[in-house]
């Protein structure tokens, strides 16, 4: 290979969309705009630097789709999913951030990834991952979310590493309120006929 894996990832530049799902336009254009947004703190710029090794999961097409078809309802075309996912809520440091989880120190090769079952991948986001190989053969992603990641497209070497396309996105979650907080969080009062819950 001559090209890192930021370059293999973004050399075709913005745009480029296309009804093929299974290739890598979305998040091409999501990393595109991250990198140029100098307000978004991001690491994502690694995949640059030609002294690196990395191991890059990165979603197809269709994941991208799927997750915006949970977040609305709707299944939209390439073109309108980065304006969905921000106007869901999410800012551009949110889907940096999510990125980042997509993102390994260390060439991990499929057939090392093979003989990894049960293994924790930590991201240089900081979530965690499990490998779980199938039937010998088949390595899936387990996250904080079903159905979880599936590996499709192996071993796409940069020189700087390898990246994995894989079937959905990586989603990890990380509470956002201690066990006191989420008692507490509502407040006094909230009396209702609910005997499920946890007014009293």
């Amino acid at each position: 290979p001559s090209l890192t894996l930021g370059e293999l990832l973004v050399e075709e530049g913005p745009g480029g969309f296309d009804r093929v799902s299974r290739d890598y336009d979305i998040i091409r254009n999501i990393v595109l705009a991250i990198l140029g947004d100098e307000t978004v703190t991001t690491n994502l710029g690694a995949a640059l630097d030609p002294n690196a090794e990395l191991t890059l999961f990165i979603p197809q097409d269709r994941a991208f789709q799927r997750l915006v078809y949970e977040l609305t309802g709707q299944w939209l075309p390439e073109s309108e999913i980065i304006g969905a996912v921000l106007g869901a809520g999410f800012s551009l440091q949110d889907v940096n951030d999510i990125v980042e989880n997509h993102v390994f120190a260390g060439v991990i090769p499929a057939s090392a990834a093979l003989q990894s079952d049960g293994a924790t991948l930590t991201a240089v986001g900081g979530g965690e991952i499990t490998v779980d190989v199938k039937w010998g053969r088949w390595i899936r992603l387990i996250d904080d979310a079903r159905p979880y990641p599936w590996v499709l497209d192996t071993d796409n070497f940069g020189t700087n590493g390898v990246f994995h396309g894989i079937s959905q996105v990586i989603i990890v979650t990380e509470p956002a309120l201690t066990l006191g907080e989420l008692l507490v969080e509502e407040g006094p009062g909230g009396f209702d006929r609910v005997s499920r819950d946890y007014d009293i």
